[in-house]
């Protein structure tokens, strides 16, 4: 196949989709107001149009139900600090002291936006939001961080988290199922298999220095 070439790893195409994996263990919600963030791509603050600043995160909060909030926008379209759809998940079970696999795979079908949410390898919930518009794709100045927001210090996340992976392309149920909890391998070949494009991988195996 074609390999693609000047792609950046961190590249935002909704109407192909995109998937956010990773493992977390949490105790506490140590301040119950806090919004924790536990991760945040999109565009490098200040370095594209207004109209062009994409923001993808994904956090935590105690407050209200539900913890697990979606902020996903591009310009004035998105959602902001959007509260997944559920009634069987609450900080209670989030903050058990375990370790959960959580999957977010995002998708936009015309102007619906579609967050399915899959834990420890099953389907969980699906939260639908209409955005009248379509999100743009974006590739210029992304850049992302873990366990804070990616404007400054702030949304700092209590917990520990392992195997992040970042997929450009919406990972099915069946590869969710069974990947959750293997060893993963990446391809940069053209669409057929965009969904196989790994972005980014942390595992956190390398020892602490210091």
């Amino acid at each position: 196949g074609k390999f693609i070439q000047g792609e950046s790893a961190l590249k935002l195409n909704f109407q192909k989709g995109c998937t956010v994996e990773f493992w977390l263990k949490k105790e506490s919600f140590p301040d119950p107001a806090a919004s924790e963030t536990v991760v945040n791509i999109g565009t490098f603050p200040g370095k594209v149009p207004a109209n062009l600043e994409t923001n993808l995160k994904i956090s935590l909060s105690s407050s209200g139900g539900m913890p697990f909030h979606i902020t996903l926008n591009s310009g004035a379209i998105g959602i902001t600090d959007h509260q997944l759809v559920t009634d069987s998940m609450s900080a209670a079970s989030v903050a058990d002291n375990k370790w959960h696999h959580y999957s977010f795979q995002m998708v936009q079908e015309e102007t619906v936006l579609k967050i399915k949410l899959y834990v420890d390898g099953s389907f969980h919930s699906i939260t639908t939001s209409d955005l009248g518009a379509i999100i743009p794709e974006i590739d210029s100045f992304m850049a992302g961080s873990i366990g804070c927001n990616l404007s400054d210090t702030t949304g700092n996340l209590t917990a520990s988290i392992d195997e992040f992976r970042f997929w450009k392309g919406k990972r099915d149920a069946r590869q969710i199922s069974r990947n959750f909890d293997q060893k993963v391998f990446a391809s940069e070949i053209e669409e057929d298999n965009y969904t196989s494009r790994l972005g980014l991988y942390y595992k956190f195996n390398k020892p602490a220095i210091g």
